[in-house]
């Protein structure tokens, strides 16, 4: 299965992940604003 990418009339972009799809916890932050969840790649300056 793969990644969708939606493009939203506001210029954003929306990825719909298949069912079972995982990433390891260690390289990614999760953040919630409102009724997202945004899924960011971790880096050094975001763990400190």
């Amino acid at each position: 299965m793969r990644a969708r990418l939606i493009d939203q009339e506001d210029g954003d972009q929306i990825v719909v992940l298949p069912p079972g799809f995982e990433l390891p916890g260690a390289e990614v932050m999760i953040v919630q604003d409102g009724d997202r969840l945004i899924l960011s790649p971790l880096t050094e300056e975001a763990a400190s």
